[in-house]
């Protein structure tokens, strides 16, 4: 993944609670990259999802977040495997898993 530019991984979620009252905003959870040989407490923030509300998906919506540096590692690994197999039965048996996984790099890299 040398070729992308995005923030090192992995990322995680950090639960920021920004309104104990309850007058508005529950939660602000925080996509966080840990610094290289930094302290665990302290990481870069590269996204905030706002909860307005505990049922909406907001929670999951960030942690799905957080996974796409994983996601997009996996993907990159099919495509790194596909373009180097001569396994020609196997690629056709799961081209549309091929062809998901290289619209996602391309969408993930701005080429999209």
């Amino acid at each position: 993944m040398s070729e992308s530019k995005f923030t090192k991984g992995p990322w995680e979620v950090e639960v920021v609670a920004i309104n104990p009252l309850g007058l508005g905003l529950v939660n602000e959870y925080h996509i966080v990259a840990q610094r290289p040989g930094a302290n665990e407490n302290f990481g870069d923030v590269i996204a905030t999802v706002h909860a307005v509300d505990e049922l909406d998906g907001d929670k999951a919506n960030a942690y799905l977040l957080a996974s796409s540096w994983e996601l997009y590692a996996v993907a990159k690994a099919l495509e790194s495997w596909w373009r180097k197999s001569n396994d020609r039965r196997t690629i056709e048996a799961i081209e549309p898993v091929i062809t998901m996984a290289l619209e996602a790099i391309q969408k993930a890299e701005g080429r999209s």
